[in-house]
């Protein structure tokens, strides 16, 4: 039984994540839980080089009656870490030894689309989400002259999502054009176009908001991505309409580790930065609170455009203790609107995943929610 001291009405989704497990009170001590985990599903750790290789080995005190759920087809699970998404792409287009039992979790690189839709036998193996995680662009508002509502509206409109989309892999993989925070599919999604604009942007609208702000003659400013060819190319679509506006970008490419650090710093170094949110499980407490309460700005937590608004915090509890659905649903599509009326962040899209498996691997695809293959179920075919 669970006791909580303050109302949640995302409880039950919480409590049904597959990372929802019981832990022994001997391993309450966070830090270091991660260097013996506790297994209680059909997997344990077997070995680890971090941020290399992780092994799986099958858990000898797994019951398969007693879990209808999980399949755990494989005995062993080998996570390889490190790879740049297009070198893991190539590798399952070309399907040989190994790889022919690997599965990807990284997107198909616009680049290679051509290479796999052109090839039947590669097209085969492709599992298209139809729905994904909310690529954004986060304007850091404590710097100026982005801590001026003119100059961050100027971005909203510069921005050429078609751009992106087309980086991205179009709109059958990329994904839609984005401009709400909360996704379609997630309850509380409310279809709105605070600043509308032609796919490309609307660059005049954008250089006379710049004017407007005492910048008619542009301004420059940092934009840090991850430093990966996905990523790298979607940078450089943004980059292609803010420049049109007249404010010039630099990129700042990091690897992962550095980027998510500078990401969540409490200092931030960047202007810009190009990310992508998927909420743990289909509320829209997930794609709110962790981007824009203002508990949530530093410290290695998510909110990069380090927003902070009264009102909204207000409507994020409020909304979080709320446990009819329909009421908390209704609270969520407010702070949604009140929070593109400050423009902390440049909607892109409503991204879609599309990920390769090798020839030998089964029943892989990717579901509605969450939009990643379910590997408690994939296998192998022989």
């Amino acid at each position: 039984m669970f006791q909580l001291n303050k109302s949640s009405g995302d409880w039950p989704w919480i409590a049904s994540m597959p990372a929802f497990a019981p832990v022994p009170k001997k391993d309450e001590n966070v830090q270091h839980y991660g260097d013996d985990p506790m297994a209680s599903g059909p997997y344990q750790v077997a070995s680890l080089k971090q941020g290399s290789t992780l092994v799986l080995k099958r858990n000898p005190n797994w019951d398969r009656s007693t879990d209808p759920v999980r399949t755990a087809q494989p005995d062993t699970i080998v996570y390889t870490m490190g790879l740049d998404p297009t070198v893991i792409n190539q590798r399952l287009i070309a399907d040989q030894g190994k790889d022919r039992n690997a599965v990807s979790s990284a997107n198909v690189p616009a680049s290679l689309l051509p290479k796999v839709m052109g090839d039947p036998s590669v097209a085969g193996r492709l599992a298209t989400s139809p729905s994904g995680a909310l690529s954004y662009l986060a304007i850091n508002v404590t710097h100026a002259p982005l801590n001026n509502l003119q100059v961050r509206q100027a971005l909203e409109y510069a921005v050429n999502k078609k751009a992106v989309q087309v980086a991205a892999g179009g709109a059958k993989i990329g994904g839609e054009l984005a401009t709400t925070l909360i996704t379609p599919g997630i309850p509380g999604y409310q279809p709105y176009d605070k600043y509308p604009a032609d796919p490309a942007g609307d660059q005049a609208k954008a250089k006379s908001l710049l004017s407007q702000a005492g910048h008619a003659s542009g301004i420059s400013l940092t934009l840090l991505t991850q430093n990966d060819s996905i990523n790298l190319a979607e940078a450089q679509a943004v980059q292609s309409g803010l420049v049109a506006a007249g404010i010039n970008i630099r990129l700042k490419p990091e690897d992962s580790d550095s980027f998510y650090a500078d990401a969540g710093a409490s200092k931030a170094n960047y202007d810009l930065v190009l990310l992508g949110w998927l909420p743990d499980y289909p509320s829209a407490t997930g794609n709110i609170a962790p981007l824009f309460d203002s508990s949530q700005i530093g410290n290695g937590n998510f909110n990069s455009s380090h927003y902070s608004n009264p009102a909204v915090d207000r409507l994020i509890a409020q909304a979080s203790a709320e446990t009819d659905q329909s009421a908390a649903q209704s609270l969520w599509g407010q702070a949604d609107r009140t929070i593109m009326a400050d423009a902390p962040v440049v909607p892109l899209l409503y991204a879609r995943n599309a990920f390769l498996r090798g020839s030998n691997v089964a029943d892989f695809f990717a579901p509605p929610y969450p939009p990643y293959a379910d590997m408690l179920v994939v296998g192998l075919a022989s």
